[in-house]
């Protein structure tokens, strides 16, 4: 799970994990039922990343367990 704080952030980090799994995008930009497929699915475990700006954990996103444990990217928090 990882947490920006602009949109612009996320596609930092979009470009920067490239290839190295499959991602789920959690912001103002994505719709709410897309959100929601987004968030079951990295529960389930069929996303290794799930992006988010930090506006979205007003809307109930929380951490949550994966059965992937994806290392960080650039070494910044």
């Amino acid at each position: 799970l990882i947490w920006c704080r602009f949109t612009a952030d996320i596609d930092d980090i979009v470009t920067a994990i490239g290839g190295l799994g499959r991602l789920g995008i959690y912001e103002g930009a994505v719709t709410q039922k897309e959100r929601d497929r987004q968030v079951l699915a990295f529960k389930r475990g069929e996303l290794d990343y799930m992006i988010c700006t930090s506006a979205a954990s007003v809307e109930n996103v929380k951490p949550v367990s994966a059965p992937t444990c994806p290392t960080a990217v650039g070494g910044t928090t």
